[in-house]
């Protein structure tokens, strides 16, 4: 990043960076960058992308409840601010607040902003947050034909893309499988939808399969 000229590059790999940090070192450099508003040489951040720092640092449990509380302090937006305000309990901390998180989900209100909900269960199925939320796949895959009836056209898939796209272990292909098995007689387009989401999921079973054997 350091190296690139172009704002434009810049700020691309630096969002690379905060997408892919682990290290503790790393997360303490992009909280000094998030609380002192203090970008990098050459990049630009405005309101949304510190959000998006914040919302990344969260995932990560680096101080999770506090530095969305801040953030929301610090927003101006006020559309933006309740966005912030539905996604924070799927970034919690305490898997508990998630669990009811995801509870609320199964009532239509609750899914009105689609798109926020997408985000949501992005952070909700996160790498990181996979070995706790695994748990919801089922319940996802069974809500799928009330979202169908209650949602925009293009949200069944987007649901299910937020939910699968993140998994690769062979407990989260048996779920899909297992309930297509119990289902077979289920709508065939959505169970095109659930194929198409599951496929990535499917090849990443497979490539750690054959990692594993090689192993």
């Amino acid at each position: 990043m350091q190296q690139q000229k172009s704002a434009n590059v810049k700020k691309l790999l630096f969002k690379t960076f905060q997408s892919i940090t682990l290290s503790q070192q790393a997360q303490d450099k992009l909280y000094a960058i998030w609380k002192d508003k203090k970008a990098p040489a050459g990049v630009k951040l405005n309101e949304d992308d510190y959000t998006s720092l914040a919302l990344a640092l969260a995932v990560r449990d680096y101080k999770a409840d506090n530095i969305l509380q801040q953030q929301l302090t610090r927003i101006q937006n006020p559309d933006r601010k309740k966005r912030l305000e539905f996604l924070m309990p799927a970034l919690s901390a305490d898997v508990q607040v998630r669990d009811a998180f995801f509870a609320s989900l199964a009532e239509a209100e609750n899914r009105e902003k689609e798109s926020w909900v997408g985000s949501a269960l992005g952070y909700l199925h996160h790498p990181l947050r996979a070995r706790t939320s695994e748990k919801y796949l089922p319940q996802s895959l069974e809500l799928l034909e009330e979202i169908q009836q209650t949602g925009d056209i293009f949200f069944p898939f987007n649901w299910l893309s937020a939910t699968f796209d993140s998994y690769q272990s062979p407990e989260a292909a048996k779920v899909v499988r297992d309930f297509l098995a119990a289902h077979p007689n289920y709508n065939p387009k959505l169970k095109a939808k659930i194929l198409q989401a599951a496929d990535g999921l499917f090849r990443a079973e497979k490539l750690v399969e054959r990692k594993q054997a090689g192993s």
